[in-house]
């Protein structure tokens, strides 16, 4: 807090600056120069909604004189970002619960009063509150096949799901066809593309907001007044796949056949006014490559694109991993899944991140014994390690072996998640943890298992 104490100075009758016992119940006061007392709180974690008990008296029994009237200010900041002011004025003498809630979510909350007026009931509250509360999701997860048109789930640490949207439901927003790629941005808002989206099947580009479980669409690839008018056939979407999100908020998404001679091309989306520009046309220019399919950012904000073709072709195509400068959508070939002095072998390439290092992790559907695998790519040399053969029952627990190994991501704490949509019961799919240092991999969901949602 800012120059917070449980006291004041130069009130008479106040002993030891302490003047909880001038009035009767809790009470915290704000002591310092001005005019204006300001209290602030932090949170571990972003929150949609904060609620305070308060009281504003109008005298003090054992003040002897009444107090100034007070207008409240509440600032609900993410980061250094103001994302939302209220200001209020209760009645006095009545106990009053006032509750915020927001569409982005904040990390701090600074409380501001004229001086005297200031009397907090009990403690801020951030879980049990009569208004929406819900952090960011730690993982969210698609899958194309459930329901009708294909449902965006929440995983919780420990495993458990539940249904964030049901993209068959027409009272949240327009509904799915064809899944096929999922980010989060900063917001908490979350991001899905549809490769098949609208009339012409070109696809679309949905924003979720996890509060109201609400989405719309942010682009329609298939209509040109939201691309760049200069790039007139070659900035409509044909099967928008992987996305991804910049430091700067703006959004990427890879289409696996848009651009020249359908070779595919990589797309910038403003986040506010969801316009789309051609970035990268891979059947343009040097180091051209074949149906991208994954995209992820670095920490100095290059984008790596992974395709599924682009390689040497030896027995057949390969894919490989690009660096494209995101200033002019120039690409570099980075690691060629065809040469195999540059490490492990790659058969349908899919997701791609990257580690707290630097380190980038891909995943291969094919792979020894016809599981997949995740890779580690050394971002200077491109050279290429095995992780985890998912194949391979020593390298995990539980006895549950991969499939198809596909969308990956990284924790904070360094674990790996890596979705697969045909392992488990059923080929109803699973949600791996790959332990950075052990490199053996748990299951943590099971979308069989009825017991985890």
């Amino acid at each position: 807090g800012h120059q917070l104490a449980v006291g004041t100075r130069g009130i008479a009758g106040v002993t030891n600056n302490d003047w909880t016992s001038l009035l009767p119940g809790p009470d915290i006061a704000l002591a310092g120069p001005g005019p204006v007392k300001r209290l602030e709180l932090t949170f571990a974690q972003p929150v949609y909604a904060v609620g305070i008990d308060m009281v504003e008296p109008q005298t003090g029994p054992n003040v002897g004189r009444r107090f100034s009237e007070a207008t409240f200010r509440i600032d609900l900041k993410r980061g250094r970002q103001l994302v939302q002011t209220v200001e209020f004025n209760p009645a006095n003498d009545v106990a009053a619960f006032v509750g915020v809630y927001t569409a982005v979510p904040f990390d701090t909350m600074t409380f501001k009063a004229q001086a005297f007026g200031v009397k907090i009931l009990g403690i801020p509250l951030t879980s049990v509150v009569p208004v929406f509360l819900r952090p960011i999701p730690d993982t969210v997860v698609i899958d194309g096949q459930a329901g009708t048109r294909g449902r965006l789930f929440r995983v919780e640490a420990d495993g458990s799901r539940s249904v964030l949207n049901d993209f068959g439901d027409g009272s949240k927003g327009p509904l799915g066809v064809n899944l096929s790629g999922v980010a989060m941005e900063a917001t908490g808002n979350i991001l899905v593309t549809d490769a098949d989206y609208g009339t012409d099947k070109r696809g679309a580009l949905f924003r979720v907001d996890p509060m109201t479980m609400t989405r719309t669409i942010l682009n329609d690839f298939n209509d040109p007044t939201q691309g760049d008018p200069s790039q007139v056939q070659r900035g409509l979407g044909v099967e928008p796949r992987g996305v991804a999100v910049e430091a700067s908020g703006n959004i990427l998404v890879v289409d696996k056949e848009a651009g020249t001679s359908f070779q595919g091309a990589l797309f910038r989306v403003n986040a506010k006014t969801g316009k789309r520009s051609l970035l990268s046309d891979f059947g343009l220019g040097q180091n051209q490559g074949l149906a991208p399919v994954s995209v992820a950012v670095e920490a100095n904000g290059t984008i790596l694109v992974v395709s599924l073709g682009g390689g040497t072709n030896t027995n057949g195509p390969t894919g490989a991993l690009f660096r494209v400068n995101p200033n002019t959508g120039s690409r570099a070939r980075l690691s060629d899944f065809g040469k195999p002095d540059q490490g492990s072998g790659v058969e349908e390439p899919g997701g791609v991140t990257v580690e707290a290092d630097g380190a980038i992790l891909i995943t291969s559907g094919g792979g020894a014994l016809g599981r997949g695998v995740l890779l580690r790519v050394n971002p200077v040399s491109g050279v290429r390690t095995l992780v985890n053969n998912f194949g391979d029952p020593l390298q995990g627990q539980g006895g549950v072996l991969g499939m198809t190994p596909a969308g990956v991501a990284v924790k904070a704490n360094g674990d790996i998640l890596v979705i697969d949509a045909n392992a488990g019961a059923n080929n109803r799919g699973a949600l791996f943890r790959v332990e950075p240092v052990t490199q053996i991999r748990i299951v943590l969901s099971k979308f069989n298992d009825p017991r985890q949602g």
